[in-house]
């Protein structure tokens, strides 16, 4: 029966919650998009509005992830799932380390501090326990995520600007 295969879980529903409201308090405190001068406020609405599709992209393809491991159930879906969670972990990261070098907020350091960074910590402790994956493949994964991090959002962005 499906209800029973040890690859499904609710806790990987949590994933585009968590990532969604993280991508929330990021768009909603993006710097640029608290100046007041016209000129400045008409360049940045335009910057913000592609920071809003990117990480609209970015959500619906984490959604879009869960769902096609949902439906196929497969160990390569569930190799995906651990390496979008290992990158979403590995951003929870940078915005600690940006917070610390910058002695102050970032946006998105309360959801990664609260959120992201913790309920990472527990679907990988998880997924060992229950055995979806070895701790191996989450540190290659964060190493890998980390790495390709940047080049994916400098690229969605670019395209994204464009486009529109």
């Amino acid at each position: 029966m499906l209800l029973n295969n040890p690859t499904r879980s609710l806790y990987f529903w949590f994933i585009p919650i968590i990532f969604a409201l993280h991508n929330a308090e990021e768009y909603y405190f993006f710097p640029e998009i608290k100046y007041f001068r016209p000129v400045q406020m008409e360049e940045n609405m335009l910057q913000s509005k592609h920071f809003f599709l990117a990480i609209l992209i970015l959500t619906v393809f984490v959604c879009a992830v869960v769902l096609i491991h949902n439906l196929f159930l497969k160990k390569v879906t569930l190799y995906v799932i651990l390496f979008t969670q290992a990158m979403i972990f590995m951003n929870g990261i940078v915005h600690l380390v940006g917070a610390i070098l910058k002695r102050g907020y970032v946006p998105g350091l309360g959801t990664a501090l609260f959120l992201v960074i913790p309920f990472s910590l527990f679907l990988f402790w998880r997924g060992n326990v229950v055995g979806w994956w070895k701790w191996k493949r989450v540190w290659i994964s964060c190493i890998i995520g980390i790495l390709l991090m940047f080049p994916i959002l400098v690229s969605l962005l670019y395209i994204i600007r464009t486009i529109v």
